[in-house]
């Protein structure tokens, strides 16, 4: 819970920052690269994640891979990370920047769940649809998911639908017990 708190936190303010100087895009991208570079190196993953190392050490190691980010506001956010002793939540500050990115964008983020592949003008016909009532972007993720016999499920955002004949049946089965 205050591992969400501080990633938003942080990501607000990266994000108002970029907004305010017009480089939304290019925070989030430089954002990414950084986190690919995190990844694809085992060594600066141990010296990030090592709570002993003193701040300089770290930041000497991030200014190497920063080197290959142009974002002077980036680097100066993830030494601020460092000073803080933030730096292990990276990840989660770049999932909201992206969110909060998304969001100003009028963006919003779908999981279309079925028991079956769905054929892709089903999967166009409905992010159109929920396109048109929530007045929004849908960028739409279908995804399989066997135990649900018939029928779909949709996520947007903490909202759920659930049109599944498999939770058809359990509240079937439920009201029948009842009586």
């Amino acid at each position: 819970m205050i591992e969400g708190s501080i990633a938003r936190r942080y990501a607000l303010a990266l994000f108002e920052l970029a907004q305010s100087k017009g480089e939304v895009e290019s925070v989030g991208s430089d954002l990414d690269r950084l986190q690919q570079l995190v990844k694809a190196s085992p060594e600066l993953r141990a010296i990030l994640a090592n709570e002993t190392l003193p701040a300089r050490r770290k930041k000497d190691a991030l200014n190497v891979a920063l080197q290959q980010i142009p974002s002077r506001y980036l680097r100066n956010f993830v030494f601020l990370l460092v000073d803080k002793h933030r730096e292990t939540h990276l990840a989660g500050i770049a999932q909201r920047y992206h969110e909060l990115a998304d969001e100003a964008r009028g963006v919003v983020e779908v999981e279309l769940r079925s028991a079956v592949e769905l054929p892709q003008p089903v999967v166009d016909q409905i992010r159109t649809g929920l396109a048109g009532r929530l007045n929004k972007t849908v960028r739409l993720e279908s995804v399989v998911q066997k135990d649900l016999i018939g029928g779909v499920v949709v996520r947007v955002g903490d909202q759920l639908l659930d049109a599944s004949l498999k939770s058809r049946l359990l509240r079937l089965k439920k009201r029948m017990a009842e009586e």
